[in-house]
């Protein structure tokens, strides 16, 4: 009876211990778990955390070339709308020097060209008219059967009736260069100064609009600079 006793103790103490020990096992397992978890975790935070330090970072570098880009634009648009005003500005002042040299020079020449070509047309004619009584006063009434004076006679009548309608025909045309084309060309002149007024005033309105819309996106990259900025300091502050 006492050795059936004592294998049971010693078979007690056995299962006892064994069962100390799985528990500690499980324990231990479940520490070791839960520390991998926690390491797990640590590096997921950590991982994601330097992911948006990253995106910070380069929102801040986005918006300073954006910032670049938009100032290298305002200096590239004033380049151009000041050549478009000087442009504008040369247009002007070349449809006015046209104006004033039709007025003072053209106009006047033309004029006196067509006066000057009508005497000299209507001196030939009456030349031709003289020409004609002196010849009928030359042959009489007697030698007008000769064939000589009859042969001068027609050819003198031919080139009065020629001058008498080139005379009639001079004469329209100057009417017509005097009374609507000069006029014409000088309205085209006027027009044509005051389109070239318009165009520069529109210059000018294009370049001020221009320049206030690059100043709008280098204060708009600014500010978005500004704020990526305080974003990044932030978060590394948080940290």
């Amino acid at each position: 009876m006492t050795r059936a006793f004592s294998l049971f103790l010693l078979l007690s103490l056995l299962l006892g211990n064994t069962a100390c020990v799985i528990n500690v096992r499980d324990q231990d397992g479940k520490i070791r778990r839960e520390a991998q978890e926690d390491s797990e975790h640590w590096e997921d935070s950590a991982e994601e955390e330097d992911h948006e330090f990253r995106e910070l970072r380069e929102a801040v570098e986005q918006a300073r070339r954006e910032l670049e880009i938009a100032r290298l634009d305002m200096q590239a648009n004033e380049l151009e709308t000041r050549l478009k005003l000087q442009g504008a500005e040369l247009e002007l002042v070349r449809a006015q020097a046209d104006l004033e040299n039709f007025r003072t020079v053209r106009a006047p020449m033309m004029r006196q060209q067509t006066e000057q070509s009508l005497q000299s047309s209507r001196d030939s004619l009456l030349e031709t008219e003289e020409e004609m009584q002196q010849l009928e006063m030359m042959y009489g009434a007697d030698e007008l059967a000769d064939a000589t004076a009859e042969i001068v006679l027609a050819r003198t009548k031919r080139r009065l009736e020629r001058a008498r309608q080139s005379l009639a025909l001079e004469e329209m045309e100057a009417k017509n260069n005097l009374e609507f084309d000069l006029p014409r060309e000088e309205q085209e002149l006027e027009q044509a100064v005051q389109e070239a007024e318009v165009g520069l005033a529109n210059a000018r309105l294009e370049i001020e609009s221009s320049r206030l819309s690059a100043i709008g996106a280098v204060e708009e990259a600014e500010q978005a600079l500004r704020q990526a900025e305080e974003e990044l300091e932030e978060a590394e502050e948080e940290e």
